[in-house]
This record gives C-alpha cells, sequence and structure tokens, in this order.
C-alpha cells in the first residue's frame, strides 16, 4: 500500500504540473494583450513602453465604440439567460429519452458544432431574410442563440447526468410535485453546470 502512494505522488504531481503549464499557455496571449493595451506608445508593445490609460479614455470618448459595447453585453446577456432556460430544458428532455432515440436527440443538439460555422451563417442568412429580419437586432440575437447553444446544453447535460435518479424518485414519495421537486433536488445539484453554461454562451456571444 505504502509503494502505490509512493509511485502515485510523481504522477500526481507530474500531471498537477502540466495542468499549470497549460494553463500559462491559455492564458498568456490574454495577459499579453491586457498589459500592450496599458501602452503609452502609438504601436501595440510588449512590455509596454510606459504605463498610460489614454487607449481607454479614447475608447470611452468614442460614443460609436460605447455603443458597441454596451450592444455586445446586452445581446450577450439575453442569449445567456434564453440560452440556459432553453438548454435546461432540453437536457431534462434528453435525460428521459432513452434507447436509440436518445442518440439522435443528442446529435441534434450538438448540431452547430458539427456544421462548419460557415455553413450554418449562410444558412441562417437565408433563412431570416425569409422571415424579414435580416439586418436586425432580432435576428442578430437569434443567430447567438443558436451558435451558443451547444455549449450551455453540454455543460447542463452532464450536471444532469450526475444526479442520481433515486433522489427525484424519493421526493416524489415524500409528496412534492414536479416543480418542487426540481426546484428544490434538481436545480441545486446542476447549479454548478448552470453556472458554467451560462458562462460559456455568453463568452461566445460576447
Amino acid at each position: 500500500m505504502t509503494n502505490t502512494f509512493a509511485h502515485q505522488r510523481p504522477v500526481n504531481l507530474g500531471f498537477g504540473i502540466v495542468i499549470v503549464l497549460l494553463y500559462v499557455l491559455l492564458m498568456a496571449p490574454l495577459v499579453m494583450i491586457i498589459g500592450a493595451s496599458f501602452t503609452d506608445g502609438m504601436m501595440i508593445d510588449f512590455p509596454p513602453q510606459g504605463f498610460s490609460m489614454r487607449w481607454y479614455i479614447e475608447f470611452f470618448n468614442r460614443q460609436d465604440l460605447v455603443d458597441g459595447l454596451l450592444m455586445s453585453l446586452r445581446i450577450g446577456a439575453i442569449t445567456a439567460v434564453v440560452t440556459l432556460t432553453v438548454a435546461m430544458m432540453a437536457a431534462m428532455a434528453g435525460q428521459a429519452i432513452s434507447g436509440r432515440l436518445s442518440g439522435w436527440f443528442q446529435l441534434g443538439m450538438m448540431l452547430p458544432l458539427l456544421v462548419p460555422e460557415l455553413l450554418t451563417a449562410v444558412g441562417l442568412l437565408f433563412f431570416l431574410y425569409k422571415i424579414e429580419l435580416a439586418k436586425t437586432v432580432t435576428g442578430l440575437q437569434m443567430g447567438h442563440i443558436l451558435m451558443s447553444f451547444p455549449y450551455a446544453y453540454v455543460s447542463i447535460a452532464a450536471a444532469i447526468r450526475q444526479v442520481p435518479a433515486s433522489l427525484e424518485e424519493a421526493s416524489q414519495s415524500l409528496g412534492a410535485t414536479g416543480w418542487q421537486t426540481f426546484r428544490l433536488v434538481i436545480l441545486p445539484l446542476v447549479m454548478p453546470g448552470l453556472a458554467m453554461g451560462g458562462i460559456f454562451a455568453f463568452i461566445n456571444s460576447f
């Protein structure tokens, strides 16, 4: 037993080092971009030439850029809320389906990720023109919800699969209604997956 733990320690340490390196690799470009944004020069440079807030001040002095930022935040927030609601219902429906139909259902929920984005964009554009919503904020919102849905669905569906069916059965046997079981049993357990799904949907939209 002692030898087993002794062998596991180097493995766990190596795995931890790999995870840290991956995080550093993923975060390094973001850190460099944020650092370069504080430069006092006219060109993007890292390390920055001096320290200045001039580019942030110029950004917020441009009304068109501020309007674009507010529009992106609004669309991202609406996308996250709508996507979470629809993805939660879809994930619960997928949990109730069994057999071969379950596989087809999962595939259908993931289609926006499986189909090339260019084809999805062209098809969505033709559809929006057909229903006269092209070049509108509503059409843009629909496109963002469609493309963000799979990210939220994957996160929520994975969380729901971790909830034992016995908990739901026990809740119902104690006299709880379907809504009470969902609100008091299922929802608290899937909240981490729900939060991650909302974050993914917002980031994808933004």
